[in-house]
Parts: structure tokens; sequence; C-alpha cells
């Protein structure tokens, strides 16, 4: 009997036919790095009578797509609330989901101080602002009937630190364009966030450790990237002492900070230092300027476009901005550094 007039033959093709457009739409729902879960599904070798099985397979599979895997695996979560971060922030850019989930995924944060200078409406009360449990986040908000002149210093200082003394060790204060990335020299498994300030919280002549700036820049890009925040830039500047690298970003012993000298400098009593990742003593600068045991990649430019929604926030905010950072940093030597870039989520 000839092969297309076999009834068998008929039934083949209705279900391999059945097997590529179910294939087709399951791709549609997947990500790129999904594809490799979906042909292990599917064995070409597989017998006409498994078909079925594999055709409802598949089914299932488009209905759940694929979640990758965390990269790289997360530390334990701070459940302890051994460090807290205070970020100062207004209208910020739509990646700050991005960036929350960072902080809570791969540095096992889980509390974040989120003061917020007058955003109307309040940050607070905006759906998709971040993807971490909102439990996590304590929000303050700065009406502008009371907004000081010094908006930075008197948010990490009367509305971040005093209130929430006697909580936590130790306080990170950043911005929601600044991502902490743990290193070792040697290439072994670097400490973790919470280990690494553990072995410092032994020192007592330490008030304050900072992590020096890795400044990214434009990447070339004119308009806002479809790509996340970390996977879009992923050109970084060299190490110039008189470049952006040069500053640095602290966390605090919060029973010891007095003073917020600058956003770039968390000033602490009782005789303590304010010291580099090497135990040399800092100010807002450091040089030399390593990343040997953590690094703050700085997202502060990003594209032309988002420089410029910055620029105008800021300039309206009396955070100023100066007009020819996005040209100064772009004027730097630079390299790839996408040790970021492959972070999920």
């Amino acid at each position: 009997m000839s092969p297309v007039n076999d009834p068998r033959f008929f039934r083949f093709l209705s279900i391999a036919g059945g097997i590529l457009l179910v294939t087709g739409i399951f791709f549609s729902f997947l990500h790129v790095d999904g594809i490799q879960h979906i042909t292990t599904q599917i064995n070409p070798e597989s017998p006409l009578s498994s078909l079925n099985e594999t055709l409802e397979q598949v089914r299932y599979d488009a209905l759940h797509p694929f979640e990758p895997e965390p990269f790289p695996p997360l530390p334990p979560a701070d459940d302890d609330e051994y460090i807290a971060i205070c970020l100062g922030v207004r209208e910020p850019d739509p990646d700050i989901a991005e960036w929350f989930a960072h902080y809570y995924h791969h540095h096992g944060i889980r509390r974040f101080y989120v003061i917020d200078d007058g955003s109307e409406p309040p940050l607070s009360e905006r759906e998709g602002l971040y993807n971490i449990p909102s439990s996590a986040i304590t929000f303050d908000y700065i009406h502008r009937s009371e907004r000081p002149t010094d908006i930075q210093k008197y948010m990490f200082l009367e509305r971040c630190t005093k209130p929430n003394r006697g909580k936590h060790t130790w306080m990170g204060y950043l911005d929601a364009d600044e991502y902490i990335e743990m290193r070792d020299p040697n290439g072994r498994q670097p400490k973790t966030l919470v280990e690494w300030l553990k072995a410092w919280e032994t020192y007592r002549h330490v008030g304050a450790v900072a992590a020096q700036w890795l400044t990214h820049n434009s990447n070339g890009l004119e308009k806002r990237p479809t790509k996340p925040c970390r996977k879009a830039f992923t050109r970084c500047i060299v190490n110039d002492e008189s470049g952006d690298n040069q500053h640095v970003k602290m966390f605090a012993k919060l029973d010891l900070v007095d003073e917020i000298k600058s956003v770039h400098h968390i000033g602490t009593g009782n005789g303590t230092k304010q010291v580099g990742e090497h135990g040399d003593e800092t100010g807002a600068t450091r040089a030399p300027i390593t990343h040997d045991f953590w690094a703050i990649h700085h997202y502060g430019i990003k594209s032309k476009e988002q420089f410029d929604e910055k620029h105008s926030r800021n300039a309206a905010l009396d955070w100023p901005t100066a007009d020819d950072l996005f040209d100064r940093v772009n004027s730097f030597d630079s390299y790839e550094c996408p040790q970021l870039a492959s972070y999920y989520p």
C-alpha cells in the first residue's frame, strides 16, 4: 500500500502538525533562556505511541512558562535585618524595580527605608514600583511644606538614621542607580554582603566601610533601552583618579552615625574611622581606587534620553546634576564589565 493511502500516515501527520503548532505557541511564551527546557521535553526518537504523551507535556509547559534559575546562587535572607538600606528618592526611574530585586535577592536585604521626597502620588501608593514583598519596604514621605534646604543630609540623618538606631547593625546609604557586586581577588567564592560586614563589625575603631564606584558609561545609547539596566549598560570607565571611580559610598554602624558629611561620606562618632576595603582611612573619595572585595556599579548616566530626564528631574528638586556629566563620563576610556549582566533576577 502506498504511504499516502495508509490511514496511519495521516494520523502521524496530524499529530506531528499538532506538536509543531503547540511548540510554536509555547516558544512565544518563553524567553530565549527557556528554549533548552522545552527541547529536553521532545524526544525525536519517541515511538508513535508516545506522541500523545509528548503533546500533553508540551501543552502543560506552554501554560507554565519556564522560570530561569537564579544566578549567581542566592545568599541566605537577612531575616534578622542585620543590614538595612536607606534610599532617598523622588520620581524614580522605572528600573527602580530592578534595583529592589538586586538587593533583595542577591544580597538578602529585608529592610529598605525609602525616604520619598514629595513624589506625586506618593511612592507608597504606586503599584508595580517594586517586585519584592512590600513588607520589606518602609516608606517615609516628606511633604513639600516641610522640605529643608539640605534635603539629602536631612533624609539620611533625621529620617533614616535617628529613628532606626538599635534596629540594625549596619545602614547602607545608597542611590537607586548603585548596584553592589561582591568579589574576591583570589578567584574564590566571595563573601556575602552580610559576611563581609560581620567581619568588619569586630573592628571597634571602624565606624563605616566604603565601597568604591565602578562607573558605567552610556554604551553609546541615545534612547532608553528595552533591556534591563544591568544588561543594557556593560561598559565601565577605567580607574582614573580624576574620574568618577574615585567616589565611594558607605555602610556605617548605625548606632555610631553622627553626621552626614555628604552622600559619599558618613561621619561616625566615638573616635571611629571610615575606611576603605583594605582598612585605609577614607573620606568621600579614595585613592588608589580598588574593587577587590566589593564594588558599586554606578549607572549614573544611562542613555542620553534617561540622562536628560534625570537632569530635568533633579534640577526641579535642587539635586544638581552637572550639565557636562554625560559627556564627561563618556570621555574616559572604557572596557567591557559584564559582571552584573548575567544576574537573575
